[in-house]
């Protein structure tokens, strides 16, 4: 690993906005103005969370400096502050996406490994996948 240093302010904006997604409505709220600003309203539909739970990890997100607030008319909508954020959101959102695709679509190598990592021990019963059967 090579010395690198990281400017002071850099680092403790990206300490606030990690301490500011480690929490799981923040994260969700967040994952979902990536692609768009959306009214209170609105987030609290897609999230089936009332409004004022909503509200309370909004605040918090706007004192971290993670979104940012626009006033039209009555309602409030809210987007992602900055590039870091978005960016550092999206890669974490593709690299679930990605993780989720390859669970579920194994390669055709992962599924003989499974298969021939089945054993047998001196009485004939088989471990498979992790299940303790009896063979007759």
């Amino acid at each position: 690993m090579t010395n690198k240093t990281i400017n002071p302010e850099l680092a403790e904006h990206a300490i606030t906005v990690f301490r500011a997604l480690a929490h799981d409505l923040r994260f969700q709220i967040c994952a979902i103005l990536v692609d768009e600003p959306l009214s209170v309203s609105t987030i609290c539909q897609r999230l089936n969370m009332p409004q004022h739970r909503v509200s309370q990890q909004l605040a918090l997100l706007r004192a971290s400096k993670v979104v940012t607030a626009r006033k039209q008319s009555r309602q409030v909508f809210y987007s992602i502050a900055d590039a870091f954020v978005e960016n550092t959101l999206r890669h974490t959102l593709d690299e679930s996406e990605h993780r989720e695709v390859h669970k579920t679509n194994p390669k055709p190598d992962e599924v003989a490994a499974s298969a021939s990592a089945d054993k047998k021990d001196k009485k004939g019963h088989s471990f498979e996948a992790g299940r303790f059967s009896a063979i007759r």
